[in-house]
């Protein structure tokens, strides 16, 4: 059940991958180790955000994944969430206590990573729930530095309200 391909991958990595949800509850009902990783540092719960499976993340979630798992780059499943644009996936994990200020490799937090990738709905999220709006990356850049070099006025906007404000959780 925990044994790996030739990049270190579990049964369970792939089904969470492709979402196949039968066969991860029997793989977890006979012992899977939840967080496995390949040679990437990837495991499942990784996997299944990647993929962009709802199910397939909580599932993992609920049977002790951690959602703070990094890979060797430093990408956590919020992380993986954000860039992907999953903002109920986002929502979910911060649920599950996902840390919306852990950096990667290069410094750069979940909501550094919707600056990237211009994100708003998630990094409404992310603010909404305690983000730093102050954290620097390596390069001395914050969230708000990187939304204006990307071009994410939408972002700029959220960042340029004060903490606290009303409308900040507002559609801009």
């Amino acid at each position: 059940m925990d044994a790996v391909d030739g990049d270190g991958r579990t049964a369970l990595m792939a089904a969470a991958s492709s979402n196949d949800m039968e066969v991860m509850s029997l793989l977890l009902a006979d012992g899977a180790d939840v967080n496995a990783r390949d040679n990437q540092g990837m495991t499942a719960i990784l996997a299944a955000v990647a993929g962009n499976s709802r199910d397939a993340m909580l599932l993992l979630a609920n049977k002790g994944a951690d959602v703070n798992i990094a890979s060797v780059d430093g990408l956590t499943p919020l992380m993986t969430a954000v860039l992907i644009g999953a903002d109920d996936v986002v929502s979910l994990l911060i649920a599950k206590g996902a840390d919306v200020n852990k950096i990667d490799v290069n410094g750069r937090s979940p909501l550094m990573m919707a600056a990237i990738v211009g994100h708003a709905d998630c990094a409404r999220l992310l603010i909404d729930r305690g983000a730093d709006t102050s954290l620097k990356d390596i390069k001395g850049r914050t969230a708000h530095m990187i939304a204006d070099q990307n071009g994410n006025q939408q972002i700029m906007t959220l960042l340029d309200q004060p903490p606290g404000n009303p409308n900040q959780g507002q559609s801009i």
